[in-house]
Order: structure tokens, then sequence, then C-alpha cells
């Protein structure tokens, strides 16, 4: 049986593979089936729309419930009131430990656990212990069944040269260990923004994997695929997965995922996680394993609080391209005068470290916390060198100042060049070996100062007296840098 949501509100179905009815269990808008054996309950969660007589104003509330298939009747368990389900339903919520629990995947946002008795979130609970219970395995083949949606954001540079290029694209897959990584359906370029997967689900008992596409459920049974219905959001009964790494990595929800150096050898890129498959060895990256990962209280293996971007440059080899930022920065007249948001980090590496790097990997640059930057490689040297330049422009202002003269701070734009050194496999400071940029930037500065102690004489000072010294700090720099010589 393969349960689903009717994708227009009118209630839960239930789908018989051997003779290829579609049942009607529910008539509201319920969403997210799943169904205990155990228990014989289907579990769901009912949206309820009530219009005020008087204003006319539309209440929704979410009620989790349970319907008994026995007695049939629908039960009232609790109301979620801590987060909203989106209309579109985009989002992904699991019930799992036989409806006790529930893991909500935002789409935006991470994953949490609430308690399904009381709708309340459980903050000390960490949803890896549950994603073996909803990655969907065939166990007789080995295979493991993912997505992928991958929109690479780039706001802090350009099409790069140096970095293979990263298309927005969507992708239901299979991939086994020791094998290479099979699509199943992908749409790629633009049009994939007007696509989406609501949910897979693989059955042992009919030897298929059920999927949503735009709304509308498939089956796959390996090799072609049928139309069922509309329907999102499937469910089936699912053989019991031992819990390893493989298992316990979000493969559901997935960003990228990039071919290493060997034949059907991987790393999995996920929001906030990364994993490798090396030497027949899967393996979940560790926050204290990787330089600039994060630490989080109930997730040892966080890394970043966003992933926004991740590429492959062309040069050097094997080298990958990272870039997170914070979760949910809050936009506001702050962070509007500061400019675009600051990468979390952004960082080069690769896969190896030395000893003295003690991590998984070995970072040949990183950077982070800096306001309105714009990242690019090029080859600046003379002949050029092997690798290309990295020239990082960002505002050197500290915004200490008033809001409205936090605007004028981001004109104290600053340079850093880094090229990379051979000897100690990463990039260096290289700002002196360029003293033409400086030039460039002291003549900008200067044309700022002018302006900013005009507009003091005339009592209607545009900077803050900290981002004026910094100011003056960095037309000297400037200054002497560009009277170096290479």
């Amino acid at each position: 049986m393969v349960f689903f949501a009717n994708p227009d509100g009118y209630g839960i179905r239930v789908f018989h593979p051997q003779s290829g009815n579609v049942q009607a269990l529910t008539e509201e808008n319920d969403d997210f089936p799943y169904y205990s054996v155990k228990q014989h309950r289907l579990y769901f969660l009912r949206r309820k729309d009530q219009i005020h007589p008087s204003s006319q104003k539309t209440n929704t509330t979410f009620h989790i419930c349970y319907l008994d298939l026995e007695k049939d009747s629908v039960q009232y368990l609790s109301e979620l009131t801590i987060y909203t389900p989106r209309k579109d339903r985009k989002d992904q919520l699991f019930f799992v430990e036989e409806g006790e629990r529930i893991v909500v995947s935002p789409l935006h946002e991470n994953p949490f656990v609430i308690d399904a008795a009381t709708g309340q979130k459980l903050p000390s609970e960490n949803p890896w212990s549950y994603y073996s219970q909803i990655n969907q395995y065939d166990k007789k083949l080995g295979r493991f069944f993912g997505s992928t949606n991958t929109d690479p954001y780039t706001p802090y540079f350009q099409e790069l040269e140096s970095v293979q290029t990263v298309v927005p694209q969507k992708t239901l897959f299979w991939w086994s260990e020791g094998s290479a990584i099979r699509t199943i359906w992908n749409s790629i370029g633009p049009e994939s923004y007007e696509d989406w997967l609501f949910g897979f689900t693989w059955s042992d008992a009919s030897n298929s994997l059920y999927f949503s596409q735009n709304s509308t459920l498939y089956s796959w049974d390996g090799e072609k695929t049928n139309m069922i219905a509309e329907g999102v959001h499937p469910f089936t009964i699912q053989d019991s997965v031992a819990v390893d790494q493989t298992t316990s990595f979000p493969f559901f929800r997935m960003y990228s995922w990039i071919p290493l150096e060997n034949d059907n050898e991987y790393m999995f890129a996920e929001n906030n996680h990364l994993s490798l498959y090396q030497a027949s060895t899967f393996h979940i990256i560790h926050n204290d394993e990787f330089l600039g990962g994060q630490t989080s209280e109930n997730d040892e293996y966080y890394l970043f609080d966003h992933l926004v971007f991740l590429g492959e440059l062309h040069d050097p080899e094997h080298t990958y391209l990272l870039v997170s930022t914070k979760q949910n920065d809050q936009v506001t007249p702050d962070t509007i005068a500061k400019g675009n948001h600051k990468p979390d980090l952004i960082k080069i590496f690769n896969f190896h470290p030395t000893e003295l790097d003690g991590t998984i990997d070995h970072s040949l640059f990183s950077i982070s916390g800096s306001w309105d930057l714009h990242f690019q490689m090029e080859y600046l040297s003379s002949p050029p060198k092997a690798f290309p330049e990295i020239i990082l422009r960002y505002t050197a202002s500290n915004f200490e100042g008033k809001e409205r003269m936090q605007a004028s701070g981001r004109a104290i734009q600053w340079i850093d060049v880094y090229s990379y050194d051979s000897q100690q496999d990463l990039y260096v400071n290289a700002n002196t070996k360029f003293p033409h940029l400086y030039k460039e930037l002291k003549e900008q500065l200067e044309a700022i100062y002018e302006l900013v102690i005009q507009s003091q004489r005339a009592s209607t000072p545009l900077m803050c007296k900290e981002d004026i010294q910094m100011l003056e700090s960095k037309m000297k720099e400037a200054r002497n840098i560009s009277q170096s010589s290479k």
C-alpha cells in the first residue's frame, strides 16, 4: 500500500499496487501520512481554516491526528502551534517512532523534532536520531534513494572561470556503496525552478519507488516510470534498517554531490553537513575534522548554518570552493546600510590533509565575516602562475556609527590579494606584489576623504569618527603599497 495526500486538500488516499485502485481514507485538508503497523493507525496533519464572521479573516490551525482503521474514526492528538507548514506543501514532515515523534524539515530552516502528543518542540532531541527511519533504502539491492535541490547562490561573486559551472537543478537518484550514482529523474537549468519533488518512498513489497513530481504521484520499478494519480508526500511501510553512518546521513534533503578523484567516490553535501565515500568507507565529517566547521550542542556533525554554494575548481584539480551564510539573516535597516549579507565562510579546500592540518581536509584558503564582499579569481601575475590569484573586495568599515552614517561607511572599500604558494600548499597574502591595484584604490579613498572633510566643514558630517579613522588608516596603507616594488 502507498499512502499519499491529495495536493488540493481533499484528504489522504491509499494506492493498492496489485489492483491499481486508489481509495479515499479522509476527506479533509490532510497531509503527511504515516501508517503504524503496530497500532493500526494512520497518522497525519490536518489543516483547519475558520473564517471569522465579522472580520472575514481566516484563522488557520494545524492538528496532529490519527485515523483508527479498525474503528474508522479520526482522533485528535494535539495542535501544532510552533510551526506553520507552507501552503505550497514544499516542506517535509515525517512521523517516526510509531507516530510518537515528528521530524520537521522546513524548506529554508534546519530540521527539528516535535512530540506528537503535545505538538511541542523537543530542543534536546537530535533529528539525526531518526534519519535512518526517514531515509529510503532498498534492502535487497543495497540502494539508497535521495534527492538534491542545487540552487547556486552567488551574491559574493560573478561567474568564476576558475570554477566549474554549477547549474540549478533538482534530482532524484539512487546510489549503492561502490557504484556510480544513477539518476531517476532530474530537472536542470532555469526551468528547474518550476519543478518540485514532493517526497519519495521505497516499497519492499512492490519492489518499486514511489515519488511525487509536481504534485503527481509516479511509480518507478527500476526501468520505467508510470503515473498513478495526483498526490504528494507518499509513504509506504518499510522494513527496519540498521543505524550506521550511511543510513544516518540526510539523503532526503541534499544540496548536491561531487565526484572525487577515484571512480565511484563522492562528497555528499547537505545544508549543514558533508560526508565522504572514499576507499569503500562512508564517513560523515565531524565538526572538529573540518577547518572552519561550527559546533552545535546537539549535533556533532554540524559544519555550517546554510550551505549556498559548492563547486569544483579547474585548477588546482580536485579542489573545491564552498560558501555558507548565517541561518536566517534578518533584513534590517542596519544590514541594508551595510550592503549584502556577509558570508559565514568562504573556503577553498581539498582532501589531502597534512599532519599539521589535523583535519580530514586541507584548507588552501578561507575567510569569514567580511561585509559587502566580492570574491574574484584572476590571473594577475606576469607571466601567469599555475593557479589564479584571489582578489577580495570588501567594506573596511566597522559600522560603529549611527544608521544614517553606516551607508557612507560602505564607501571605505578595501582590497586583499592572495597568491598560491606551492611550498606551503596554500594561498598567502600578496598585496605588495600588485601595487597598481592600490594606486587606483588610493585615489578612490582620497576622493572620498575629501568629500568627508567638506561635509564636516559644512556641519553635515557624512561619517562617524571611527570610520574617518579607518579611512585615514586605509589611505595610508594603500599609499605605502602603491609605492612598493614588486
